[in-house]
């Protein structure tokens, strides 16, 4: 009887606390705060950049509240309380992830959440079916994605017209950086459409089925460089972001679709390789694996990671300078120092030669990320240890290997692209 009565309850509660998305998208609606349990994403949408709102550990004193003031189709307009003071800018958070990051965990505050914004006007009901009656429709059923989604790839996404001239981008044009902001966004709100982000290759292939070329490159270079460096360009001593490692990646892309193109025409062929057929080349850039979860992370519409950081290595890797001259603009092959290939992977002679095949490169006169001398790299332990910590890694980057393990001048240099996503 008394789990009947708790059952009972529930549902008289949910039903009087189900609440509707309503016409009123810009009015203060509540004044109910909810404490911050898990990290979220918050979206500025005067600069068109994310950021990450990282929950307070747990037994500190640090206190992080929201308070829900407006929502639009697919967002909660929400405002910050940080130490008991709250922030005049008022943010955009994907609905769903929201509600993943507050105190959800109790149903008490779930159902005060449907209250509070439920006042705003009736609660949505959904039909009947076989007879029964109607009930209250609840926020995970009536999630909306961004309206203005384009899926022909003929037509721009919103924010890529940008895109149409490259030459013309410039780091320090702060509306270009807005567009490009939303770009990355549209592209993931058309991408996927229509398919499963449980679906990789559905996913993979509406990245050649709705982009125009330009925005094939651009999601291209962003999403692999965020992918696979996106870690590394934090600086290990705190501050500024650099992007540098990030252009590195996108350095690699730009040799390897050239390469490739080139490699046809000396056969006689047409070259018709691009950027998007270079990332997607199975088993090589490791974010793109089967069974990996960085794609995942980078397509899933509303979830920007810290895109702002590529995008501005996107918009300043035409006009870099990279050293050292003619070797960099050689480079294929890279790898994490927490990870060594093996000589059937790289060929024979690698292991024993790596050491004086790795290229010490420079972007914009600036080093990457030099090897720890507490750790051993070469040493399977110390890799382990290095694996433990983002601020112990890095990448190393090589002169062209061929399939013997033997270094080769130029671009003697071939490999067949795969490009089994293309539709």
């Amino acid at each position: 009887m008394k789990r009947v009565a708790i059952i009972i309850f529930l549902l008289v509660t949910t039903k009087l606390m189900a609440f509707d998305l309503g016409e009123k998208k810009n009015e203060d609606i509540s004044d109910v705060q909810f404490d911050v349990v898990r990290s979220f994403d918050i979206l500025d949408p005067d600069t068109g950049y994310s950021h990450r709102i990282d929950a307070p550990k747990p037994g500190s004193d640090k206190k992080i509240k929201v308070r829900v003031v407006g929502q639009n189709s697919w967002a909660y307009r929400i405002k910050l309380e940080i130490d008991g003071v709250e922030q005049d800018k008022v943010y955009q958070v994907t609905k769903r992830y929201l509600k993943q990051a507050l105190d959800m965990a109790s149903a008490y505050n779930y159902l005060r959440l449907n209250r509070t914004i439920g006042e705003v006007g009736k609660p949505p009901v959904a039909p009947c079916i076989d007879g029964e009656a109607p009930r209250p429709v609840f926020v995970d059923e009536i999630f909306e994605e961004p309206k203005n989604i384009v899926t022909s790839n003929e037509q721009w996404k919103p924010g890529c017209e940008v895109l149409e001239d490259r030459s013309k981008l410039s780091s320090e044009d702060s509306e270009q950086r807005s567009k490009l902001g939303q770009c990355i966004r549209s592209i993931q709100n058309s991408i996927t459409r229509q398919g499963s982000l449980g679906d990789r290759g559905q996913i993979f292939r509406n990245l050649y089925r709705y982009l125009r070329p330009e925005e094939q490159h651009f999601a291209a270079m962003v999403f692999t460089a965020q992918g696979e460096a996106g870690i590394l360009a934090r600086d290990i001593n705190g501050g500024d972001r650099h992007p540098e490692e990030m252009m590195m990646i996108m350095k690699v892309i730009n040799n390897r679709v050239r390469n490739a193109n080139d490699d046809a025409a000396r056969r006689g062929r047409e070259g018709d390789k691009t950027a998007l057929d270079i990332a997607l080349d199975p088993m090589q850039f490791s974010m793109y694996n089967q069974g990996e979860d960085n794609w995942r992370q980078m397509t899933y519409p509303g979830r920007n990671q810290e895109f702002e950081t590529a995008i501005d290595a996107y918009m300043k890797f035409g006009s870099a300078d990279f050293k050292p001259k003619p070797d960099v603009d050689h480079v294929y092959h890279y790898h994490a120092n927490w990870m060594l290939p093996t000589d059937g992977a790289w060929g024979e002679g690698f292991r024993a030669n790596q050491d004086n095949w790795e290229l010490n490169v420079k972007v914009n006169d600036n080093l990457l990320r030099q090897p720890n001398p507490m750790y051993n790299e070469n040493n399977a332990s110390d890799r382990r240890k290095i694996a433990r910590s983002w601020k112990r890694q890095r990448h190393i980057f090589y002169k062209p290997i061929d399939t013997d393990g033997q270094i080769v001048d130029g671009d003697d240099w071939h490999w067949t692209v795969k490009t089994p996503f293309r539709s």
